[in-house]
């Protein structure tokens, strides 16, 4: 409406126009309201979307450090136990070559007290 159209009007119909407007304002208040919370929703939403993707990020790398260290732990496992498993096998060489030293020794042993007794027994006879 123009001025001159409102300079027409009488005052209920003035006032009437005032009304419909204040209700209209108040609905458009209430709806800028409404919009305003969904949109602070939404920017909640997205600031939440990306710290839960740092954190995401975040927690890739502590997972791929814990399997960095995992893997060490493993290797460092093996290692282990292939010392021992080669510990073990040069202690069995060992075990097999002084069990052959001691062998040969009690041979000698055996011959030494054979002899000494085929002389004592000579000995005695003379």
């Amino acid at each position: 409406m123009n001025d001159k159209e409102l300079k027409k009007l009488n005052r209920k119909e003035l006032l009437e126009i005032l009304l419909s407007q204040a209700k209209l304002i108040e609905e458009l208040e209430s709806e800028l309201a409404r919009t305003q919370k969904e949109l602070n929703n939404k920017t909640i939403i997205l600031k939440e979307a990306g710290s839960i993707a740092e954190a995401t990020l975040r927690l890739s790398g502590i997972f791929e450090k814990a399997q960095e260290v995992a893997d060490e732990y493993l290797n460092s496992i093996k290692e282990s136990k292939d010392l021992l498993v080669k510990n073990e096998k040069n202690k069995k060489n060992s075990k097999t070559s002084d069990g052959l030293k001691a062998h040969v020794t009690c041979q000698k042993d055996d011959k030494n007290f054979k002899r000494r007794k085929g002389k004592m027994s000579d000995e005695k006879n003379n």
